[in-house]
């Protein structure tokens, strides 16, 4: 008898650690900013519309541009909208080359809210009264990338927009005399 209670209390035992894991877990998670990734669907759709509205054919999406306006807006949202590529001395034409991307052109707009004001419509509106409107109105750039960010109620947006180009030609190995 003795045996089928302590099963039955180590039963007991383990439900409660689980439950107690699921409960920390839970307030853990809804008592800590939020973090992530936001849609960048409805940004893309208003800046394609104006890059359109301009006369110029609808944008491309290049992954290799979007993952860099990812890592952008996700610095300029922890890092209260400073990008980190100057810390790093590192250019966005090196970050572009690195991921396989050698743009005969390229443009960066950057957008970051930090009183929860941040919005697709915000960012496209910034985005427009700017001097980067030239970037958006310009029918030689063919291809683009967003990022979204949120952090509680950061909101950061970043959008690269390119023209692809050639890869740059292998450098000869040095001359042996």
């Amino acid at each position: 008898m003795s045996v089928t209670l302590r099963r039955r209390s180590a039963a007991k035992s383990s439900r409660r650690v689980a439950l107690a894991v699921f409960w920390a877990t839970l307030a853990t998670a809804t008592a800590s900013p939020e973090a992530f990734a936001g849609p960048p669907d409805d940004l893309f759709n208003l800046v394609n519309a104006a890059h359109m509205a301009a006369g110029c054919p609808p944008y491309g999406i290049a992954s290799q541009l979007g993952n860099l306006a990812l890592d952008y807006a996700k610095s300029m949202a922890l890092n209260n909208g400073r990008t980190q590529t100057a810390a790093f001395h590192v250019n966005t034409d090196q970050l572009l080359s690195q991921r396989g991307y050698f743009p005969s052109a390229w443009g960066e707009m950057d957008y970051y809210s930090p009183n929860g004001s941040g919005s697709p419509q915000a960012a496209s509106a910034f985005w427009q009264s700017q001097g980067t409107k030239g970037l958006i109105r310009n029918c030689g750039i063919t291809q683009i990338g967003i990022g979204v960010w949120i952090v509680g109620n950061k909101w950061a947006a970043s959008a690269i927009v390119g023209t692809p180009g050639q890869a740059p030609a292998p450098t000869p190995p040095p001359k042996v005399n």
